[in-house]
């Protein structure tokens, strides 16, 4: 066997090494990816569940902070969920944020007007539909949040 030959040969076993590693570090790679996406949408999901939570325990009582809290999170859910349930965490947000504002406007209006008790039923309906939807979205984040062994 010539010298040539030799590196060749071991130049050879070198490429494949090399191949076999870079295989690995990819599947790391996007072992890490999938674990960091997880823990955000697990956050998110964290999230939602206090503002669902909040909605169902105290209903129109919820705070400002208590919305402002799932802010961050509905907003950045478009980097780790699909358009449509971004967007619907989104708008429970914003439905939220307009539950707190008709619940301050109880404030300003008249005593026992025609305009008063439609604000009032349209605060109620309101407060129920953002509380049903923020807990279907509960249910849906959580079938994406399971984890099964490969």
């Amino acid at each position: 066997m010539s010298v040539s030959v030799a590196i060749a040969f071991v130049a050879l076993v070198i490429a494949l090494l090399s191949a076999v590693y870079t295989r690995h570090a990819v599947k790391a790679a996007k072992h890490a990816n999938e674990i960091a996406i997880h823990h955000e949408r697990l956050k998110t999901y964290k999230a939602l569940v206090s503002l669902a939570s909040a909605l169902s325990a105290r209903g129109l009582a919820i705070s400002k902070d208590e919305v402002w809290a799932f802010y961050e999170p509905a907003t950045w859910a478009k980097f780790y969920f699909k358009p449509d349930l971004a967007a619907a965490l989104l708008k429970v947000f914003d439905d939220s944020l307009e539950l707190v504002s008709k619940k301050a406007e109880w404030g300003d209006v008249s005593q026992g007007g025609e305009y008063d008790q439609a604000l009032v039923k349209e605060t109620h309906a309101l407060h129920r539909a953002t509380r049903d939807r923020a807990r279907q979205l509960v249910e849906e984040i959580e079938s994406e949040l399971v984890i099964t062994p490969n």
